[in-house]
């Protein structure tokens, strides 16, 4: 919910954002009456497993970046020329017909 609400992958949607937030800090209390309930090995546990995970995910968002970052746009392309015009009014009347 608070990526599909950031501007970043369409409209920014401050309510959304919000609301997935909510969410997060609601599923984190509702957590810590179970979380208190473990014993020191199955926290071990759980802390080398996030872990693993954090490791794994950092080359991922690496890249991403990296790839994000080298696709800029340089700028408008140059206009349609005449001919490159009559083609793609050609085509189009005929996908879709008329004048």
């Amino acid at each position: 919910m608070i990526l599909r609400g950031s501007p970043n992958y369409g409209d920014s949607n401050p309510l959304v954002i919000t609301f997935g937030w909510i969410s997060i800090g609601a599923s984190c209390i509702l957590a810590i009456p179970i979380l208190s309930e473990l014993d020191s090995s199955q926290a071990i546990e759980g802390i080398s497993a996030i872990s693993g995970f954090a490791v794994g995910i950092l080359p991922f968002i690496a890249g991403i970046l990296l790839s994000e970052r080298g696709s800029s746009i340089d700028g408008e392309s140059a206009p349609l020329s005449e001919e490159e015009e009559k083609l793609v009014q050609t085509i189009l009347v005929r996908r879709i017909g008329g004048e």
